[in-house]
């Protein structure tokens, strides 16, 4: 049986979003093995993350990443169970400041799956934002741009604080990644 995991390697050596091929190919060539598929590669400042699927062993892969690479972590992606909101927002913000924006896109998704209302358009917001900063991870330039652009609006529907977030402050972020092209590293 195959299994999806999450790996994040440390990015000690500050490689940039532009280099992702390079660094999937490096990735790829120490995990020759038939049984392993990766995908979804990420860079940030931080971390180099991606989903490697093998089978339940996973000992022979750890060995052969570890020879090359720093593991900062790798767990079993399972469906995360619907939580306490405040808990989720905690946990977001904290994956947020670490640059884990896939994660924070699964932590909101699983409330955001039992909201309605407000509270679910407040949420899918701070989703898509996640997604559209995923994208430029993945050196996806104008499908994080464009996805900003177009969810730049819900950032001022509504009260400046939401979930004890600052939506103005929010707003003023994305108009700087907008502006710039280029993502500065900031706290929710």
């Amino acid at each position: 049986m195959t299994t999806r995991y999450l790996v994040r390697l440390s990015n000690k050596n500050h490689i940039i979003t532009s280099k992702i091929e390079s660094v999937r190919a490096m990735i790829e060539d120490t995990l020759i093995q038939d049984s392993v598929k990766t995908g979804n590669f990420r860079i940030s400042n931080h971390a180099i993350e991606f989903d490697i699927f093998m089978g339940e062993d996973n000992d022979l892969v750890l060995k052969k990443l570890e020879s090359s690479w720093d593991i900062l972590s790798m767990r079993r992606i399972t469906e995360r169970r619907a939580g306490d909101l405040g808990a989720a927002i905690e946990e977001t913000r904290n994956l947020f400041l670490e640059e884990r924006f896939w994660e924070c896109h699964e932590v909101l998704e699983s409330v955001w799956l039992k909201s309605s209302g407000e509270e679910k358009r407040t949420l899918q917001t701070l989703i898509l934002v996640c997604a559209a900063l995923v994208h430029f991870q993945r050196n996806q330039l104008e499908i994080c741009l464009s996805m900003l652009q177009k969810y730049r609006n819900r950032l001022e529907v509504g009260s400046r604080y939401r979930f004890g977030i600052d939506f103005k402050s929010l707003g003023e972020k994305v108009d700087e990644i907008l502006r710039t092209r280029h993502f500065v590293p900031f706290s929710l």
